[in-house]
């Protein structure tokens, strides 16, 4: 079982995860005027900030470590937030991808259609300057094996609100089969909603390809050259029976 921390204890390990107490290395993007720092919270909080520049990205990617075809679940879980938003132009991407490419959105829809720079890629997608509801909710969204997945607004769950933090989990299961679960938390990081976790809001079937491996990723794109985008993560956590070892990852 790997069980990877990117918030260990409260406490960012800057370019690194944790694997069963062993450390090894994230990739971590920063593009064109992107900050990523400890934004000095109690309990630990990462934040990430990209300030006019248009399509600039900031990604931490994690090794592709995860297959469906050696054991499920794979799952992750990241409480974040978006602080600021400035005109509606924040794209964030968290999920799995077969690509840790530096400075990569895995998937996003800038102009109203879905765009893929993955292969196989499942996730959670926020992409602010949409129309409602899609625009105002995380959506489900995927590809596997170049082929997009439909792409779902979780309507079930409450909209993305400014300075409220969210819980994302994503469950892979069999098939490639992926569920998706949100709470909205309070202000002491206490889940408002009880059995969020056992009603899935979106079954996506097949959504990635099962002998793929998969990378944890948590991504930052700014659609817009005026705008600001800020968000602060914690307790990220992505776990899986591993991969095969018959190669580099």
């Amino acid at each position: 079982m790997r069980n990877l921390h990117l918030l260990e204890g409260g406490k960012f390990f800057p370019g690194t995860w944790i694997d069963n107490d062993h450390m090894s290395d994230w990739s971590v993007h920063l593009g064109t005027n992107a900050t990523l720092v400890d934004a000095a919270v109690p309990g630990g909080v990462l934040e990430g900030s990209i300030v006019t520049s248009d399509d600039s990205i900031l990604n931490l990617t994690g090794p592709r470590a995860y297959e469906v075809d050696v054991g499920v679940p794979i799952s992750l879980q990241v409480d974040i937030n978006v602080t600021v938003d400035a005109d509606d132009e924040a794209c964030l991407f968290v999920g799995f991808t077969d690509s840790n490419a530096a400075g990569q959105i895995p998937i996003d829809d800038d102009d109203g259609t879905i765009a893929s720079a993955a292969t196989d890629a499942v996730g959670f997608l926020y992409e602010r300057g949409q129309a409602a509801p899609s625009g105002t909710r995380w959506q489900a969204v995927s590809v596997a094996n170049g082929t997009d997945g439909t792409q779902t607004a979780l309507s079930g769950s409450d909209a993305v609100v400014l300075g409220t933090w969210m819980r994302l989990r994503l469950e892979i299961g069999a098939s490639g089969d992926t569920n998706f679960y949100i709470a909205t938390l309070d202000a002491n990081h206490n889940v408002i909603t009880q059995g969020w976790n056992r009603t899935s809001l979106r079954t996506q079937l097949a959504a990635v390809t099962t002998s793929v491996r998969l990378a944890p990723i948590i991504a930052q794109q700014l659609h817009g050259a005026s705008s600001v985008v800020t968000f602060q993560t914690r307790n990220a956590m992505f776990r899986g029976n591993g991969m095969e070892v018959t190669g580099s990852t």
